[in-house]
């Protein structure tokens, strides 16, 4: 079976042509595959800044915990 190699860019012509009913241009196309890879980078970001949070935050829980049982001291 031949692979053949699908531009995205034409892909995006297509899918949106057909969708609106009008036309579409090759700038266009670049412009929503730009916004919506923009769109997946923020919520990349965001899911990452809420991971480091949380490990943070769970640290800090624990280092509570672990200086609570052994009596509020602080050991180096």
């Amino acid at each position: 079976m031949k692979h053949v190699k699908s531009d995205p860019v034409d892909k995006t012509i297509r899918l949106w042509r057909h969708r609106t009913g009008g036309p579409v241009s090759p700038e266009d196309a670049k412009e929503m595959i730009n916004n919506i890879a923009g769109f997946f980078q923020v919520l990349s970001d965001w899911s990452c800044k809420i991971h480091n949070e949380d490990a943070q935050a769970e640290a800090l829980i624990s280092s509570h915990a672990d200086r609570r049982m052994r009596g509020g001291k602080r050991t180096r």
